[in-house]
């Protein structure tokens, strides 16, 4: 609002300052012929005007009454050189507020003037100013019915339209960075559709403040609403980026350590070092111990809770509610040696992706809630299978060109407004 109350107040000032030369001209100009033709008749009773004195010369012409000298501005009948330097100073140090194109019109206006005299005339302008409907104090607020008069830009002068075009160009390039953010998104999307448990991710975009130049609401002389009011948009923004937490395809894997979710929401649970990190990647195997961990190159992350498989084991089954069960060498019978338990998140949207396939609670996210596959919501465990990535590569192209498209209107409007050669 200050911003919008400074815009006003500079817009309001510079047109009573131009209505105020004009009026001080017209009334110098009228002065000066008044001067000229009426003088001669009027100075014996001292006549005045707009309540400043004329000065008077030496006797003029031989038409003029004895002892009578004709009247003007800054007119005092003898033939002194006029220190036109020495007056435009006084015009600087008087309009020191003034702009440099206003000073410029005074030059020209009082040349030939004396200091003395264009003194007197520029305090004739501040009356004037006075006068005339000034600057809104901080103070007052504007309603719907003052805006629209004030809002159209002065075409003249390059200050306008080059605050225009940086307004232009800042909008365009918001929009650039943004859109170039999400083709990051849709490109990493497409890179890890063939990983396994990778949820997808996508770009939320989001307006920037809006300039808010007339607010909804003033109550016109009938005491109705305004519906409406006036703003302008400053750009876009990356709001957040979300994982898409939706069920991926199974892959038939017939590897027994294998392990999908299906149905339902749910995370497996792995130990890494001191903290819990959760999966849907279940490509587990067995360590030196036996111990059922999460495949990788580099890291023993164990399962949580822990599974131990019998060195002498020669079947490993895993029922759909998570039971672990082994079939060990000698015996006829399986025999339970474990239960794997899933974890839920009231917004798993909200996780941390820690890379690797693997996510962290957080604030957002809530406290995971812990119980066996198939119940409380969560979704059944598949033996030899694997989650594939949810990732539509035929949509995520689609998207990435739709993106690159926007990209490319956005740099013809780039190079339009600045004058350049688009870039790619």
């Amino acid at each position: 609002m200050k911003l919008l109350r400074k815009f006003l107040i500079g817009a309001v000032t510079a047109m009573g300052i131009v209505a105020c030369v004009a009026a001080t001209v017209m009334v110098v100009r009228a002065c000066r012929n008044l001067a000229q033709h009426d003088g001669r008749d009027n100075a014996a009773a001292g006549w005045m005007n707009l309540g400043v004195p004329y000065r008077f010369a030496f006797p003029g012409t031989v038409s003029d009454p004895p002892g009578i000298a004709r009247v003007g501005f800054g007119e005092t009948g003898d033939d002194e050189e006029v220190d036109e330097e020495r007056a435009m100073a006084v015009i600087d140090e008087e309009l020191r507020e003034a702009s440099p194109e206003e000073r410029e019109i005074w030059h020209a206006e009082l040349k030939g003037h004396s200091p003395e005299t264009i003194r007197e005339i520029l305090a004739l302008r501040r009356s004037l100013v006075a006068a005339a409907p000034g600057p809104m104090a901080d103070g007052i607020e504007l309603t719907a019915a003052d805006v629209p008069a004030l809002l159209p830009v002065p075409e003249t002068g390059a200050a306008p339209s080059s605050r225009l075009f940086a307004d232009a160009l800042g909008l365009i390039e918001s929009a650039i960075e943004a859109t170039r953010a999400a083709e990051q998104a849709v490109l990493n999307n497409i890179a890890n559709a063939n990983t396994m448990g990778f949820k997808r991710g996508r770009v939320l975009f989001g307006d920037l403040p809006h300039r808010q130049m007339a607010l909804t609401g003033p109550l016109d002389q009938d005491d109705r609403a305004a519906p409406a009011g006036v703003a302008f948009g400053t750009g876009v923004k990356i709001l957040a980026t979300q994982v898409d937490v939706s069920q991926g395809r199974l892959r038939h894997t017939e590897q027994p350590l294998d392990l999908a979710i299906q149905g339902g929401d749910g995370f497996f649970q792995i130990k890494d070092g001191d903290r819990v990190v959760y999966t849907r990647a279940g490509s587990f195997t067995m360590n030196a111990s036996g111990e059922l961990v999460l495949a990788s190159k580099n890291r023993g992350r164990q399962l949580e809770p822990l599974v131990c498989i019998p060195r002498d084991a020669i079947k490993v089954t895993i029922s759909a509610q998570g039971s672990v069960s082994v079939l060990q060498a000698g015996q006829t019978q399986l025999n339970q040696i474990g239960q794997i338990q899933l974890a839920q998140f009231i917004s798993p949207g909200s996780l941390l992706a820690c890379g690797e396939n693997l996510y962290e609670a957080t604030a957002a996210s809530g406290n995971p809630l812990v119980s066996a596959p198939g119940g409380d919501g969560l979704g059944e465990i598949q033996q030899g299978c694997l989650e594939e990535a949810n990732v539509d590569v035929a949509a995520e192209m689609a998207e990435l060109r739709r993106l690159q498209d926007h990209v490319k209107i956005l740099r013809q409007l780039q190079a339009e407004f600045s004058g350049t050669t688009a870039s790619p």
